[in-house]
């Protein structure tokens, strides 16, 4: 242990204890060295040069001051491994650089012999590396590592591969690895279950089915909150930004999304809600009395309400076309739609999926109908971005809102409204600041409405994050499968009436249907008792989200069964 490289430990924390329990293969000082290199100047002025430690001005939580011989002759950096290190180095380095890094350093480490199983002469390498690893011995050589086989140790705590930034970072900051991809395949039941368990909040005792209302996020994007939070009290937020948005275009944050939504970031602004988007269109356009607003008879309240405050202050005239129930095919819901067009309709507003039935309306055929006549055409996508498969400039609308919270694992408070740039010219902003008519900013001009929390817009990006390392395909397969899954039980139970449509093309993770012979109250009784959120009443919406588990849908119908009248 004599070669251990400290410098110094905070009171408290003996040195024998601090050498037990933090050790740090030299394979991947060059990942810690990305780290420090952009997370240490965030907490004190030119940290690599001060002697005094950075302690002082980090979290309450802290843990010791290391000295680490860097493999590069011009770093020897005083790295503090404290919480507030680790949470700031997940969310201010670009995950392409990062990884570019962690790739580099490994395979130099690589080809200058030092590893997880072998550490440069002279260099103290941790004593659980042998028993780690497929070493001879303590004492013998071992042959070279590959690139993928670098391991960090801190304590008996963590053993992971440094394989990209993701992994490597996300262990320095406590949030649990996903489980291996491969398992979703030869044991899917285990790997959403694993999922549920470790990277959710959710007791087990909890059945939650009601995403459709407000989903869970996720434990890397509540961390990805409360870190924003904690750094912006701290005021160690990059570039000397202010901590918030309202007047900023959060360039980065939306091009991410915009990738994940499958937009253009300038045609593609932050709200707080699908509500505030669906405002946002009622209120902007110039309409005149007699023009007509065609909407389906399902659509959501925040849908409604923009248009009939509208019909009041303007005399617009507002017509709701009747969707069936259950529907019978994509081709019967476009004649319908589109059918409604008439010489004064100026807008269409058709939700993407209808909330209160699971329907998933087609889209396209809609939009490239209304558009061709010359009529605006807005989708409200609430339900959509995350539930199924979509890309939003496939689908051909003139604008579209949607609610993250819901289906991408975002917190409560993100929204988004996305337009053409042609339609967007003509949309007034509904809540201004300066700035509010700076058209050469797209998009962006509709987040300028004062100051807002933009941690909720970082948990939204981790949002975006966790759902391609889970693999949307992935996630798209699953929460279908849970619905079919609800669907026969339904049609098992032989009280309910079926709302959502068989056909597998109407539906995604929302089932709907009516009960017949069930006491309501005594539903709701057992419910509570029993931890069972669901949408609930003489219709029941069930959810399914990849937290969904089997047991919470055959509890669902047990308690049916026993609220029977």
């Amino acid at each position: 242990m004599d070669g251990w490289p400290y410098a110094a430990a905070t009171p408290g924390w003996p040195n024998a204890h601090f050498r037990r329990s933090l050790g740090i293969e030299a394979a991947v000082s060059p990942a810690m060295r990305a780290v420090c290199e952009r997370v240490l100047p965030t907490l004190a002025p030119h940290p690599f040069q001060k002697e005094e430690s950075v302690l002082d001005r980090t979290s309450a939580v802290q843990y010791p001051v290391v000295e680490s011989s860097f493999p590069f002759p011009t770093w020897r950096a005083r790295a503090s491994l404290s919480v507030a290190v680790s949470r700031a180095a997940w969310s201010l380095i670009e995950p392409d650089s990062m990884d570019r890094r962690i790739d580099a350093g490994v395979m130099a480490a690589s080809a200058s012999g030092s590893g997880a199983r072998g550490a440069p002469p002279g260099r103290w390498q941790s004593p659980h590396a042998c028993r780690n690893n497929a070493a001879p011995s303590c004492g013998q050589a071992a042959a070279a590592p590959s690139r993928t086989a670098h391991t960090i140790f801190i304590g008996d705590h963590y053993n992971l591969r440094v394989m990209n930034r993701r992994h490597a970072v996300a262990a320095l900051l406590g949030v649990p690895s996903l489980p291996p991809l491969t398992l979703a395949a030869s044991d899917p039941d285990r790997f959403w279950s694993r999922v549920r368990s470790e990277q959710f909040s959710l007791p087990d005792s909890r059945a939650f089915l009601n995403n459709g209302s407000l989903g869970v996020a996720p434990k890397p994007v509540l961390h990805a909150v409360k870190d924003y939070l904690e750094r912006s009290a701290a005021l160690t937020v990059p570039d000397l930004e202010y901590p918030r948005w309202g007047y900023e275009t959060l360039d980065a944050h939306r091009q991410e999304v915009a990738g994940y939504l499958g937009c253009g970031k300038d045609q593609l602004a932050f709200t707080h809600n699908a509500t505030e988007g669906l405002s946002i269109i009622a209120s902007g356009f110039d309409l005149k009395e007699g023009d007509e607003v065609v909407m389906t008879d399902q659509e959501h309240g925040s849908g409604k309400a923009g248009w009939y405050m509208r019909r009041a202050r303007h005399r617009i005239a507002v017509r709701e076309v009747r969707i069936p129930v259950p529907a019978k095919d994509p081709g019967q819901l476009a004649d319908l739609m589109i059918s409604a067009i008439g010489p004064r309709t100026r807008v269409m507003l058709f939700s993407g999926i209808i909330s209160g039935t699971g329907l998933v309306m087609p889209m396209k055929e809609i939009c490239a109908a209304a558009r061709s006549k010359g009529v605006i055409v807005a989708v409200d996508g609430a339900h959509v971005n995350g539930q199924i498969p979509c890309r939003i400039e496939d689908i051909g609308a003139d604008l579209w809102v949607g609610s993250p919270h819901k289906w991408m694992f975002a917190p409560a408070g993100c929204g988004i409204l996305w337009g053409r740039d042609e339609v967007m010219d003509r949309l007034w902003p509904s809540v201004v600041t300066s700035g509010w008519d700076a058209k050469e900013k797209k998009a962006a001009r509709y987040m300028f409405v004062g100051t807002n929390n933009r941690a909720l817009f970082e948990g939204m990006v981790a949002g975006v994050r966790f759902a391609r390392s889970l693999g949307e395909d992935r996630i798209y397969a699953r929460i279908h499968e849970l619905a079919r899954y609800v669907r026969r039980s339904a049609a098992d139970a032989g009280f309910t009436t079926g709302l959502t449509p068989d056909d597998d093309r109407l539906y995604g993770a929302l089932v709907s249907f009516e009960l017949t012979g069930v006491n309501l109250d005594k539903f709701a009784a057992l419910c509570r008792k029993r931890n069972i959120w669901i949408a609930r009443g003489p219709r029941i919406r069930v959810s399914t989200h990849i937290h969904t588990r089997r047991k919470d849908i055959d509890l669902l119908f047990e308690t049916l069964r026993e609220s029977r009248a």
